[in-house]
């Protein structure tokens, strides 16, 4: 058979190993390059389709720019088989932000083309794309190349079809006079994302302002994560998350729970596994009491209160809440000040899946705590507001009934368990930090 080439903003080569394929699509020093020999290496082991794809998937990393020591490039070289894997997880990721004026143009070129020849011998690569990444802003565009770089994003975007993608992240990090410069400008953008989203189940914006609060009031019912970061006015209302059926994980930074937020629970019920509240005006007690009564498979909850909110939250409530939500696995409280050694007693004495516990700038300073038989599987504890002489005698209590604890920091001392000695502090410091997550 004889050989396809495709040079910039041509048709992208057949699939199926069809003779030589090679795509490739370049503009200036950034190159991708993607080349498949018609033979099948009698070495291949065919795994099968789903399996290659879970393989691949530890590939990933950034979106199209592929460059040539990519593993997942190299993967799609081998056969037919394994290009048709490898193909759809190298086009998955859209970011344009990280990318220059003159490979937007370039690309939007490229996926223009192949939508328009996509028959049996060309890919359609924009309809690999799942996920699409705005920001961070003021990486790759300047002020003056903004319009020409937000037509090109939008020419991209328009290819996607309604219920094409699964996942958005938006981080409209910048300078307050660089983004007040630019936001009319990529207006078009959001309003361009706002029909793209129908199906998505996964949504997050870093510093969601007013001008792009609009966007999310279109998500849709599949929605299942949300994270919502407000860097606006307190005042800025998001009334579509109290509708959305299907939340499994939520996280809010900077808004106000309004009345409805206590309904929204109960909506979500037992859908809902993780809730992250953090400087969020209205958490109180009632909010931990619609979690224990509806929300029973919770395994995970982060609450960091504000001076609003710093008494807001009592022992009981938090009692409660242990009781109820038997499958919780990671509890988080910063900065509450009627949280107190009695609910540390009561939440180590009872039987628990809890696996990290973190109270920081609490009342709780770890006096009187004897029984931790609740904890047979704690692997991290963080208490910050103990004596270096009550952190010691907890340590020893610890260390003796909590048999899975991996490391504990009480007050300002790291207590590792069963690390050798070689492990610098930075090490095991990690090993605490890889517990202190977010959804």
């Amino acid at each position: 058979m004889g050989s396809k080439r495709q040079s910039l903003g041509e048709p992208a080569a057949a699939p199926g190993g069809i003779g030589e394929e090679r795509d490739q699509f370049h503009a200036g020093e950034e190159a991708s390059t993607l080349q498949v020999q018609d033979e099948v290496r009698s070495t291949t082991i065919d795994f099968p389709t789903e399996l290659l794809e879970e393989i691949f998937r530890i590939y990933i990393d950034g979106d199209f720019k592929i460059y040539a020591d990519n593993p997942l490039l190299a993967c799609s070289q081998v056969s037919r088989h394994w290009r048709f894997v490898a193909l759809p997880l190298l086009w998955s990721n859209f970011s344009p932000n990280t990318h220059s004026v003159r490979t937007l143009r370039a690309l939007a070129s490229f996926l223009t083309a192949s939508r328009l020849n996509s028959d049996g011998n060309v890919y359609d690569y924009a309809s690999f794309v799942s996920t699409v990444y705005l920001g961070p802003w003021q990486v790759y565009w300047s002020f003056s190349d903004v319009p020409e770089a937000v037509t090109h994003t939008v020419e991209i975007l328009r290819l996607f079809s309604s219920n094409q993608l699964r996942k958005v992240v938006i981080s409209p990090y910048a300078s307050s006079g660089y983004w007040i410069n630019i936001i009319q400008i990529v207006g078009p953008i959001f309003t361009t994302l706002a029909s793209k989203i129908a199906s998505i189940t996964y949504f997050e914006i870093k510093g969601v302002r007013e001008e792009i609060i609009n966007l999310v009031q279109h998500l849709p019912f599949s929605l299942e994560t949300l994270i919502l970061e407000n860097h606006g006015t307190l005042t800025a209302l998001f009334d579509r998350i109290h509708t959305l059926p299907n939340i499994r994980q939520i996280a809010i930074t900077n808004a106000i729970l309004t009345i409805p937020f206590p309904e929204a629970l109960q909506l979500w019920g037992s859908n809902l596994s993780s809730i992250c509240l953090l400087n969020c005006r209205g958490i109180n007690d009632q909010i931990l009491n619609t979690l224990a009564t509806s929300c029973l498979n919770l395994t995970r909850l982060e609450l960091r209160l504000n001076t609003f909110g710093a008494s807001t939250i009592n022992d009981e409530a938090m009692q409660r809440l242990v009781d109820a939500c038997t499958s919780l696995e990671h509890l988080s409280c910063t900065d509450s000040l009627r949280i107190s050694d009695e609910f540390l007693k009561y939440c180590a004495a009872h039987k628990r899946r809890l696996r990290t516990i973190k109270l920081v700038r609490c009342k709780v300073t770890g006096k009187g705590v004897r029984d931790v038989s609740g904890w047979a599987r704690m692997e991290l504890i963080i208490i910050t507001d103990l004596s270096r002489a009550t952190a010691d005698e907890l340590w020893w209590v610890l260390l003796r009934g909590c048999r899975a604890l991996l490391l504990a920091q009480l007050g300002n001392t790291i207590y590792p368990q069963g690390y050798p000695p070689s492990l610098t502090f930075e090490e095991i410091a990690r090993d605490i930090y890889k517990y202190n997550y977010s959804i």
